[in-house]
């Protein structure tokens, strides 16, 4: 089973306009595969991330296309990726490689994803009083 999770929860700057929201919030980004931290990146955008991986999940998963995070945060594309193979789904990193070394079905996929989008939603909402449910969901732009 693999969890998409976060550690270090903070604020880079204010959380007042919807970009702010999307951009200011991050933490480190921790992967765990059955129950093991298998890697993590620190100082990642995690509201960012969260919204890009909705997105997929409504226009990307059902086509087989990969993800590859493209983040302001980072140069590079592929901080965290998704890929498809024959087998199933991958999650690696330009950075580390394949994480856990597992192959993931649609659902645990799915689940992994949402699960994070929820897990971040609750923290945001319990530390600052700010609701990024909307970004997630495509319902609120920023």
């Amino acid at each position: 089973m693999i969890q998409f999770g976060f550690d270090a929860l903070s604020a880079d700057g204010p959380l007042h306009e919807n970009w702010q929201i999307v951009f200011n919030i991050s933490g480190d980004l921790q992967v765990t595969v059955d129950g093991s931290l298998a890697w993590t990146c620190p100082s990642t955008n995690l509201v960012e991330l969260a919204v890009a991986l909705q997105a997929w999940l409504r226009e990307g998963i059902h086509k087989s296309e990969d993800f590859e995070l493209e983040s302001v945060d980072f140069e590079e594309k592929g901080v965290l990726w998704i890929r498809r193979t024959d087998e199933g789904w991958r999650v690696g990193s330009i950075h580390h490689g394949e994480i856990g070394h597992k192959v993931h079905g649609d659902s645990d996929i799915r689940r992994a994803i949402e699960e994070y989008g929820n897990v971040l939603t609750d923290a945001v909402r319990s530390k600052w009083n700010v609701d990024i449910a909307g970004f997630l969901t495509g319902a609120r732009q920023y």
